[in-house]
This record gives C-alpha cells, structure tokens and sequence, in this order.
C-alpha cells in the first residue's frame, strides 16, 4: 500500500503586539509554490494557513486536519513555520498573531505541541522547517542549549530533519519581501543541476550560503540517513520559484541557453563589497551621536497603562563602572562569545584542593624503588577564574539603572538593569529586571536570582537602535503586569481581559 505525504504551512505575518513581518506571507507563497510543484503533497493532505493567525484558529484548524488523518498510513510529514519565535530556555514557541506575554502558552503553539500532534501520524519521516527568530527571550546561555532542547524532540521520530534559521540568540533576517533563510533553501532548489535533491543537499547549500554571516547561524538536527530525497527538480518548479524570487538575486537554471552578461573584474567587485560592508560601520563620533539618541529615549520613557499609574521611572546613567549584579555571568558567556566586541573579561584568583604525589625518602631504598611509590597529600592551588567584565573603549556610559519607584505603598519597588557592550558595527544590551524586597521604608535591597537576558543590533541606524531599545523598555511592564494580576487575582480568572501592553517590535 502506497503511503500518503502530509504538509502543513503556517506563515504569521501580522500581530497585535509585535511588529508585522510582510515577508512571511511571501515566505509561505513560496513554500506552497515548491510542495505543490514537486507533486509528493496531495492538496487534500495540504493544510495552508496565512490569514485568521490567531490562537484559537491555528490550534483549532491544525488538530482538524490532524485528526482527519487518523488511521491512515503516512510516509513523510513537512511542517514549515515563517514568523516570530521565541526560546525560553527549555521551550521554543511558534508566535501566533494574538500573542501576549501575559499568555504565553494560551496565544502560542509550542515545539512540543507540535511534536504530540506530528507523532499521532506516525510518520517514517518528519520534516520541520522553522524561519523565525528567537529575540524574544535572549538568555545568557550557550547556543549549545538550544540545540540540545531541539535534539531532543528528534529521538521520538522514526527520522527527522529538522531544521531552524539561527541560533537561540540570534535573529532571523527578512528584507520585507523574503526571509533570507527561505530564500536559500529556494535558491537550494533551483540551483541544484541533478535530477532530483536530497534534504541533505538542501543542508549543504544553506550552510555554505550563511558560513561566512556571523549574524545569523542556521541548525540542522538530523536523524536519518541522508540518502532520503526532497523531490525531483525539473524548469516546471524551477520557474514556479522564479516567479517569487527575483532574478537579480536567484538566476534561474534551465536547460536553455541563455546569453550571460560580461562579469565584472574581481578588483571592482571587491571594492563594491568593501564599501557596501563598511556602511555598517560607525566612528567613535557616530557612537557617542548613538547613545545620546539612547539616553533620550530612556529619560523620556514611561510605563504604559496600567502599571504606569503606579510607578515613577528614575534613571541612572552609570559612567565610569557598569555596577551591575551577577557580572560575572555576563563575563563568563563572553568568553565563549566576545566576536568583535570591545570588551575584556575581569579575572580574581580562586583557590582549589588538589590531590599531589610526592616521595618522601625511605632508608634502605634507592632513588627509583622511592620514584615507583609516591605518596599522595592534598594542596591548596589557586587559579584564575572569570569575575566579570569591562568595556576596552570609552563610552558615553556603560550602564543604565531604572528604579520603579512605587506611588503607592502596596506595590512593590523594582529595578531594571541595562549594560552595553559595543563593536564597529553592532551593539548588544544586556538586561535584567529584579523585585527590590524592603527592609524598612528607606532600605531595600534585591530579591531573586538576577538572570541575564541580552540583545544584539546593528548600531550604524538611530531609528533601529531606538525600535530594539523601546522594545528592551516595553518589556519593563510585562512582568510588573503578571505580578499585580497573581497578587489580586486575576490572572487566571480574566485572562482573556489581560491589559494590553505597549507594542514591541522586533527585526526578524
């Protein structure tokens, strides 16, 4: 009996309390476009969602298609998702256009639910293919935790490819009209000259596409045994990719031929691309034009409804120390990851109990019957051992701290953290907000575990350092927002009346 393939393709493109991502609609066309020409998806076992993205839509059309298939003998699932992500540290989440932070889990569709849902078919193959970023929650962690999260998921599939745009850290990059991720695996495509293509020759060409972009580095987990095939590739679905992409940045392969024009001496090429890289760059005069934008922006920002009739912000721009809590967890993950970053690491000495052999002098026995018998004592050795960090370069300052100062005498007091380390070329804002627990009415002192969550931007362009930086600001109120609902009650009870917070915006 011959086994039915499933897709689904799920592109969000607009939200209440993100930015919009135009280019995702265009993501999912495109997508659409290939698995109908390659003639392995029956549309009847095709599901395409990009309009009604809310929650209770997309859960409710993916368990019907799901649930209409039950029963049945299935070859191979493709899932394909373009939109907002977001990584927790444990879960990643697929952001669906009613998403609120306030409800994560009710206006999300998480990788595990995906995965319950993917496996009722039992599958011989799964095949996931996610474009979004995961800036929503930047901890300060390896990309090696994300990575083992997605593992994961891969041992409960008979096979799987699975695979992700960037890193747990990292945006996903789109230029309005395409995402550059699904713009490769196209290129992949229409570019391969064999008959048919593998997922792993699909792999192989993204990986070479983004081997040389620091800024955005896809995930490939792989279960399987790279011999199974995407589809066969013939000028029919060459074409149909043509038609979306644009021939100034994917030339179409076909067997005719076509007249080519002259290329272009490698010596002005390589100027072209000099220049056009070094836009991004900034002088130390732009930089210092940069944080001015920012110290504005800061002294100028408010809390939006509700918690901002509760509180008054009162900034600190910290000049010549960064002064911050737990540094030394930042220094530590920048020592895994400084790239280009003006920054040094701060060390201390640590001691350490150590076993060490020696040979203490026995009569009767020469110098090498003594050597075959050590003897073994503990020691006290000290070594150096990571205890934050500095910047290497004069800034304007290094740090802000913005006290939540309440008006009222029930709420309680909070502290927001931001340092900043910059390059040339892009800036990254490391974060933290903390509950500050009174001691009396003129003490406090903070509450918790201070975790650090960061942010990477390009610097060169004023109005996207201010979009990210509104955006880190925005997120103040999340968690001011849950802690009033739990403490009065109406968390769980009006949950869909939730107060909506200000729009964050993100660049994906």
């Amino acid at each position: 009996m011959l086994k039915e393939n499933v897709a689904i393709i799920l592109a969000v493109s607009d939200y209440s309390q993100a930015n919009s991502l135009p280019g995702c609609k265009n993501d999912g066309a495109l997508m659409g476009a290939i698995l109908q020409k390659t003639g392995k998806f029956a549309p009847d076992n095709t599901l395409h969602i990009d309009a009604e993205t809310n929650s209770s839509r997309v859960k409710a059309d993916l368990a019907a298609f799901i649930g209409g298939l039950a029963g049945r003998e299935i070859g191979e699932v493709f899932f394909f998702y373009t939109g907002h992500g977001l990584f927790d540290g444990t879960t990643f989440y697929f952001l669906l256009s009613d998403y609120s932070p306030a409800r994560t889990q009710g206006t999300t569709l998480t990788n595990a639910e995906l995965d319950e849902m993917l496996r009722s078919l039992a599958p011989d193959l799964a095949v996931k293919v996610i474009d979004a970023c995961y800036s929503g929650q930047q901890y300060v962690k390896s990309p090696e935790e994300f990575e083992k999260a997605i593992k994961a998921t891969g041992t409960t599939y008979k096979r799987c490819y699975f695979m992700f745009s960037s890193e747990q850290t990292q945006p996903s990059w789109q230029n309005g009209d395409l995402s550059y991720f699904t713009l490769e695996l196209a290129r992949a495509i229409q570019q391969h000259s064999s008959p048919t293509i593998r997922y792993k020759d699909i792999i192989d060409y993204i990986s070479d596409s983004f081997a040389s972009n620091a800024r955005q580095k896809p995930i490939f987990v792989v279960q399987a045994n790279f011999t199974e095939e995407f589809c066969a590739v013939d000028d029919s679905l060459r074409q149909a990719i043509a038609a979306f992409v644009p021939k100034a940045t994917l030339a179409s392969i076909t067997t005719t031929t076509a007249t080519q024009p002259p290329k272009r001496p490698i010596t002005e090429e390589l100027k072209e691309r000099v220049r056009r890289e070094a836009e991004r760059f900034c002088s130390e005069e732009e930089a210092a034009k940069i944080f001015a934008v920012m110290k504005d922006n800061i002294e100028a920002y408010h809390l939006p409804d509700p918690v901002g009739d509760f509180y008054t912000l009162k900034p600190t721009f910290m000049v010549e120390r960064y002064e911050v809590p737990n540094s030394k967890a930042i220094g530590e993950w920048l020592q895994k990851n400084q790239g280009d970053y003006f920054a040094r690491l701060l060390f201390t000495q640590e001691a350490y109990e150590t076993e060490e052999a020696y040979y203490p002098r026995r009569s009767g026995l020469s110098a090498f019957a003594v050597s075959l018998f050590p003897e073994y004592r503990t020691v006290t050795k000290h070594r150096d051992v990571v205890s934050g960090f500095d910047s290497t370069v004069g800034i304007p300052f290094k740090s802000v701290h913005l006290v939540a100062e309440p008006k009222l005498q029930n709420v309680p007091w909070w502290k927001w953290y931001c340092a900043f380390i910059i390059s040339k070329s892009d800036m990254r804002c490391f974060v933290s907000l903390v509950r500050l627990r009174e001691i009396n009415w003129k003490e406090r002192r903070e509450e918790g575990k201070v975790e650090w969550r960061f942010r990477e931007f390009p610097m060169k362009d004023s109005s996207i350092v201010k979009e990210h930086l509104d955006e880190l600001l925005n997120q103040l109120a999340e968690p001011i927002t849950r802690y009033l609902l739990e403490k009065h009650g109406l968390a769980e009870d009006r949950g869909a009346e939730a107060p909506t917070l200000a729009t964050t915006h993100k660049v994906s």
